[in-house]
């Protein structure tokens, strides 16, 4: 009798043991996740998805803990507006004042190799480089309209996804500058808590109407 009571304090204190760390597990995983939503929802350059939604095989990255993940996040915030000013200072201004009286339609594909990363965050995302497709009309040598811009890429190590697109004619309309704006999904573990995200990106490039479709950031 005394040995049944035994085994069954036993196994009550057990189950009471493993209640009690799942009920800390939760808890902590929610504070956690309350935590990176804060983070995300003050950034620009991520936005968290449901991880279960991700394709098969999209990369994972891995923090031990919060102040980790938030540190990689601002310095992706402080990298892309680096880009931007960058990018902003030597993209050309719009040329104005010429229209053709007959212009012909094409479109070409570009290969616009992506400037790298070395943010854990973006890095573990970013394709080599994104294929784009430039619907455009002319006339001679000359641009008179960009009709259309769409890119994707290899889809290694994930797909990019465009979101929107800004064009610019200068050189007297003979070139065309562009801003592709995009994201890439990526895994991202905090704390052994997973969750999904969109890392977004920018890639300009600069192309001239018979010139070279290989063309660097």
């Amino acid at each position: 009798m005394m040995k049944k009571l035994g085994l069954s304090l036993l196994v009550s204190l057990l189950m009471l043991s493993i209640l009690g760390n799942t009920a800390f597990a939760s808890s902590s995983s929610t504070a956690i996740l309350s935590e990176v939503e804060d983070i995300s929802k003050e950034s620009n350059s991520i936005e968290l998805v449901d991880y279960s939604e991700l394709p098969e095989g999209t990369p994972l990255v891995e923090f031990d803990t919060v102040e980790e993940f938030e540190k990689a996040v601002k310095d992706l915030e402080e990298e892309q507006e680096g880009f931007v000013n960058e990018k902003y200072t030597t993209l050309p201004t719009r040329d104005s004042g010429y229209f053709a009286t007959a212009a012909a339609s094409r479109t070409d594909r570009l290969k616009v190799y992506v400037k790298r990363s070395w943010n854990p965050l973006k890095s573990m995302t970013q394709p080599t480089y994104i294929t784009v497709d430039l619907r455009y009309s002319y006339s001679g040598s000359k641009f008179t309209k960009i009709n259309g811009l769409s890119s994707f890429s290899p889809g290694y190590p994930t797909d990019w996804i465009q979101t929107s697109k800004n064009t610019s004619l200068y050189n007297s309309n003979r070139s065309v500058s562009a801003e592709v704006n995009g994201y890439n999904l990526l895994g991202v573990s905090i704390g052994g808590q997973p969750v999904g995200a969109k890392i977004a990106d920018t890639v300009t490039f600069k192309y001239t109407k018979g010139g070279t479709k290989t063309l660097f950031e």
